[in-house]
């Protein structure tokens, strides 16, 4: 079941990260908006290297898209009428994506995106699944001191936007000890922490080999523990099955000092 569509409203309005920086003048735009930009190609790695389940866009070049090639013909067979989310990302990362999220694939192509003011060679269409029916979802930053972070049910973009609709959880692991902001059981949102703690095991590497191709291909960097440092997402779906989508260096690099 779709959520009240002016979430989606809310949503669509409000501008990534990256366009809030630029907007600031902020000095390193440009470095956060490759990071923003290259965030599948990372997930990729990891779940080459690690295993690491991701929510695994399916991508075509726009200009597929507008051409209707027979690639993107056998997808709308597939998925026309699937509501969905979708990212125009330019092949020069440095430039700024375009998403959107709450229409049919089929409402993108057909009205969405000819209004879109760009020469669509240079981008690609990433269409992501709308996933609505999260039933946990969770960002969290790991540094040297511990990891922090937000769970709450439904769905991600509600801690990433800020528009929680339900209550959400702070936590905080030194590594030793969990603290949780609700103490209740009505308000724990269990089994939500066991599940949290599955998804932290994902991201801790011990495999020595691992650790060194990961630290030359994504300059990846790990706690004394074994913990990929970064800053994630993820998300539960109603199979109870754990699914990333992101790691974000430059977040972390920003926040390495937090306690």
């Amino acid at each position: 079941m779709l959520p009240d569509i002016k979430q989606f409203e809310k949503y669509n309005r409000t501008p990534p990260l990256t366009d809030w920086l630029r907007k600031i003048n902020y000095p390193y735009y440009e470095e956060f908006n490759r990071e923003d930009n290259t965030k599948f190609e990372r997930l990729q790695m990891l779940e080459k290297s690690i295993n690491l389940p991701y929510d695994v866009p399916e991508s075509i070049e726009a200009t597929e898209v507008m051409n209707n090639s027979k690639f993107f013909q056998d997808i709308m067979k597939k998925r026309a009428n699937e509501r969905c989310a979708v990212r125009l990302t330019p092949h020069d990362v440095a430039r700024t994506r375009i998403h959107a999220r709450g229409l049919t694939l089929k409402e993108y192509v057909d009205v969405w995106m000819p209004l879109q003011n760009i020469n669509f060679d240079e981008y690609r269409l990433d269409i992501i699944p709308q996933n609505t029916d999260m039933i946990y979802s969770a960002i969290f930053l790991i540094n040297n001191y511990g990891i922090v972070g937000e769970i709450t049910k439904g769905i991600h973009w509600q801690l990433t936007q800020g528009m929680c609709e339900k209550d959400f959880v702070i936590f905080y692991f030194d590594f030793e000890k969990w603290l949780f902001s609700v103490t209740d059981e009505e308000s724990r949102i269990d089994p939500g922490q066991k599940i949290l703690k599955r998804a932290l095991d994902m991201i801790i590497i011990t495999d020595e080999e691992k650790k060194k191709n990961l630290k030359e291909s994504l300059n990846a960097e790990f706690t004394e523990d074994g913990y990929l440092k970064g800053y994630f997402e993820f998300f539960v779906t109603p199979q109870k099955d754990i699914l990333y989508n992101d790691y974000n260096r430059l977040i972390y690099q920003k926040l390495k000092d937090f306690r």
